[in-house]
């Protein structure tokens, strides 16, 4: 049977509706389901976002307070370089090592080493000064950080600070070390006094 071009015209623009609509449909559902992947991935990456966000003010606050920190680290390293107050006589062998034109470090050995039988005067008297507590420090910073020649006063006001400074310190020192600390004290005292 012979069929009608009408009818199979009509046959194949229902066939071709039903393909259109096949691949429409499968075309909708593909969208559908790739919209579908985008928003999950728009979340996650929102949610990414604000964790990135989260942590970037973390790290802001810890730079802050780093940088806090830092600067109360200068301000204590800062007021830690003054000048030095030294005795007469530290200070004016002070001025001998370095009219010679030494460098720090080589102030500080020849300070250090300074009982060698070749030591100048000046080394001498400032490894004496050096022996005692925290005398090496002191000359050190003074080489570092300048000095200045402590005021005068008199021996009784000296043997008192001296004294003072002592007693505050007891309670850490063996008795060897106290002794040893007096009786410097003293013998530097009384050699004073005698010049």
């Amino acid at each position: 049977m012979r069929q009608s071009p009408e009818y199979m015209e009509s046959n194949r623009n229902s066939a071709s509706m039903q393909s259109v609509q096949r691949y429409g449909r499968d075309t909708i559902l593909q969208l559908l389901s790739h919209i579908d992947t985008i928003e999950t991935e728009l979340k996650i990456a929102t949610e990414d976002e604000e964790r990135a966000v989260a942590a970037a003010d973390r790290l802001t606050e810890n730079v802050a307070k780093l940088y806090v920190e830092k600067q109360e680290f200068e301000n204590q390293m800062n007021a830690l370089r003054v000048p030095v107050v030294l005795p007469k006589e530290i200070a004016e062998a002070m001025n001998k090592l370095e009219a010679v034109g030494h460098t720090v470090d080589e102030a500080a050995w020849l300070i250090a080493h300074g009982g060698r039988a070749d030591a100048t005067e000046a080394e001498g008297t400032l490894n004496k000064y050096a022996l005692r507590k925290n005398g090496f420090i002191q000359l050190v910073n003074a080489l570092q950080y300048g000095y200045t020649v402590e005021e005068p006063i008199n021996h009784e006001q000296r043997l008192r600070i001296e004294l003072e400074k002592l007693i505050t310190t007891w309670d850490g020192l063996s008795r060897y070390t106290l002794n040893k600390d007096v009786g410097e004290l003293l013998t530097d005292h009384f050699q004073e006094i005698a010049k």
